[in-house]
């Protein structure tokens, strides 16, 4: 055995164990020693004190765009606040299906179909309170619903009676 190596001895459960005795002793060599003399250790990297300076630059860049942005004091966009919407739903009683009225609020896919089918049997709506003759609509649910109609246009011409 070389290197100081020790093989286990003993009854032959040692070799059991161990059958491979020179593995053994490589394995549980001991690592040499790095050199402690500063002149036997490598020069260091010549790109050093370049990488450290990007990295500095690089922080200060970022620390200059957080305070031009608004930093603590805000003007960073708010992701778990956005604005509310501005945008309204709007139909016209005389043109929208069946799909674009059952989106109204208070009404369904069923009462979307009556609509139409009033409009069918009835004609145009001449106004929105037209709406109260459909079955399933009332004054609650009218009121609901007027904000997300459309004016209607007039029927017709004035009678000569009527001014404008």
């Amino acid at each position: 055995m070389s290197g100081g190596c020790r093989a286990p001895t003993g009854d032959g459960e040692d070799q059991r164990a161990y059958p491979n005795q020179e593995t053994f002793c490589q394995a549980t060599a001991p690592l040499p020693m790095m050199p402690t003399d500063p002149a036997s250790r490598p020069p260091a990297s010549q790109g050093q004190p370049l990488i450290v300076g990007l990295l500095m630059a690089s922080l200060v860049a970022m620390a200059v765009w957080y305070l031009m942005s608004g930093g603590p004091f805000g003007g960073l966009v708010h992701h778990d606040a956005p604005p509310p919407a501005t945008a309204t739903f709007s139909v016209d009683l005389n043109t929208a299906g069946e799909r674009e009225l059952a989106q109204l609020p208070g009404l369904g896919p069923t009462t979307a179909a009556r609509i139409v089918e009033h409009r069918r049997e009835q004609g145009p709506f001449a106004s929105p309170d037209d709406l109260l003759a459909v079955p399933g609509i009332g004054p609650v649910t009218l009121e609901a619903i007027l904000p997300h109609l459309r004016p209607l246009p007039p029927s017709g011409p004035p009678s000569s009676g009527e001014s404008l």
